[in-house]
């Protein structure tokens, strides 16, 4: 999907003020997000085991910038996505102008193709994993590379779905077959933790290296993100396809909320360390808090004068 609006949005702006605004509402959070809001998410950790704050805080300062790498927490995404658009716009300014074809002209999406892409990606990230396992990551930018065959494949056929016109190529029958498939694929791995368990098997045989259990675990993860994109695409096309005014709002805060919600979750989870409950009910309770509070606060930040060019 972000490839997907990346294309759309290069087409209407063109080069310099695509990456200009790229740099603006990708580049400034996760600068934001590296440098104040993560270790202000770590600090509370911290300072409840702590029984001198300054010393504390200090001393996470020290320890935090002195080992700081780019792209921390959730943000590695948004580190990914202007690392891919960049290269899109070389690539664009490469080739040229490109033809957007009629609605009559777009191509239909087949179950061969489908299957084929995710066959490929299983391959592809299985040999990967034989290099790095999952769980490696490239420490100067906080890339786990084992996961990119996916991601590259994802963004850069994102980008050609809307120069090709294939997000309207999906059917819903395509979209309600793969959305089964998801189904019944999360199932699929739901017995094979079960078995896991019952074999007392090596959890890192499925992490990479030439074994069956990685070649599975590669391949169960690429179709599952396949059916599920395509079946969640077309499900919430058919069925959500309309907003509401709390939603709208709750939309346009997202990126905010994505932005922010580490911290918050963490400030909010450590103020809740003294509830006596099971975790799964403390999870819900947290989730039920955490939710509405992010969203409000990032709805809060888009009024404040220039925040709304960024979130």
């Amino acid at each position: 999907v972000s490839g997907y609006f990346t294309a759309g949005s290069y087409e209407r702006k063109g080069a310099r003020r695509f990456i200009a605004e790229r740099l603006i509402r990708l580049g400034i959070p996760l600068l934001v997000f590296d440098w104040i809001l993560n270790p202000l998410a770590i600090l509370p950790i911290v300072l409840i085991r702590s029984s001198s704050y300054a010393r504390t805080t200090v001393k996470v300062a020290e320890g935090y910038y002195s080992s700081f790498h780019i792209g921390s927490g959730p943000l590695w995404f948004v580190e990914t996505v202007l690392i891919f658009s960049a290269i899109y716009m070389i690539w664009r300014k490469i080739r040229g102008p490109v033809t957007i074809p009629e609605p009559a002209d777009r191509g239909k999406v087949s179950h061969g193709q489908l299957l084929a892409l995710a066959g490929i990606l299983g391959a592809v990230s299985y040999l990967v994993r034989t290099w790095k396992p999952v769980g490696w990551c490239f420490e100067p930018m906080n890339l786990q590379l084992p996961f990119f065959p996916q991601y590259i494949a994802a963004f850069f056929l994102g980008t050609a779905a809307y120069r090709r016109g294939w997000m309207q190529g999906l059917s819903d029958d395509l979209g309600r077959v793969w959305l089964r498939v998801a189904i019944g694929l999360v199932a699929l791995m739901a017995g094979m933790f079960i078995t896991l368990g019952a074999l007392k098997m090596d959890p890192n045989d499925f992490r990479g290296g030439w074994t069956w259990q990685s070649a599975f675990y590669s391949t169960w993860e690429q179709f599952t993100g396949v059916a599920l994109s395509v079946g969640l695409l077309v499900w919430f096309r058919r069925k959500y396809n309309r907003q509401s005014p709390m939603a709208k709002a709750a939309s346009d805060a997202s990126y905010g909320a994505y932005v922010i919600h580490t911290p918050v979750i963490i400030l909010i989870a450590v103020l809740l360390r003294g509830v006596s409950l099971h975790p799964l009910a403390k999870f819900v309770l947290l989730m039920a808090i955490c939710v509405p509070v992010t969203f409000v606060l990032a709805h809060g930040l888009r009024k404040l004068p220039g925040v709304r060019k960024v979130l």
